[in-house]
């Protein structure tokens, strides 16, 4: 039988050795980093390293899983279900690309330029892609249930609306090219996306924040 201290190192060495292939993609890029590349950031052995993955695109759904512990997407995710407020509901799919971009831009650029080169990859990158799509119009069909989308709109659009405002490649690329900061980017994309979808930039008078 395995131990639970068995278990409980195994699981610290395989979250050891997928944090260092992170850092390694980001730096490296994902067809320049090794498995002894990997193996020196972990501390490990190379031996060690295939043991437990085999090879680097084995490591794709470990990423992915990575990309969600460290996003915190599930407590945002739980907003999203739950709330019946509308601007709460915008506020937080920008607020949830926003922590994206901050924990997880390295991990996810990594993942695209390794789609370029493997199909496992391929697929986590597609995957990521399929569930903000999903989300977005998850959300807009919610808003269109409550009655509150702006009457020119039907939730196809809204979705299209919510998935460019709310997109971590937006945070990227306005705080790399136009000087933006991460909360001028929350507030801004926000006030532009309520504004879009519900036209109204901020709550009515008389409406908790």
């Amino acid at each position: 039988m395995t131990s639970p201290w068995r278990t409980q190192q195994a699981a610290a060495t395989k979250r050891q050795i997928v944090l260092s292939a992170r850092r390694r993609f980001a730096t490296d890029g994902y067809a320049a980093t090794t498995i002894e590349a990997i193996a020196a950031e972990a501390g490990v052995a190379p031996a060690t390293v295939y043991k437990v993955f085999g090879t680097k695109r084995a490591m794709a759904g470990a990423l992915l899983d990575l990309i969600q512990e460290e996003a915190g997407l599930q407590r945002f995710i739980d907003v999203i279900e739950t709330s019946e407020d509308p601007w709460e509901l915008l506020r937080t799919a920008v607020q949830l690309d926003r922590s994206l971009f901050e924990h997880c831009g390295d991990i996810i650029a990594a993942v695209r330029g390794a789609a370029e080169v493997e199909p496992e990859f391929a697929g986590v990158y597609a995957e990521g892609q399929r569930r903000h799509m999903a989300g977005t119009q998850f959300m807009a069909d919610r808003l269109a249930a409550m009655g509150v989308l702006r009457d020119d709109i039907d939730p196809a659009a809204a979705a299209g609306f919510i998935g460019m405002f709310a997109h971590q490649d937006t945070f990227a690329m306005l705080t790399a090219f136009y000087g933006w900061t991460i909360d001028e980017c929350e507030e801004r994309l926000t006030s532009l996306v309520c504004e879009l979808v519900l036209g109204a930039r901020r709550r009515p008078p008389g409406r908790e924040d």
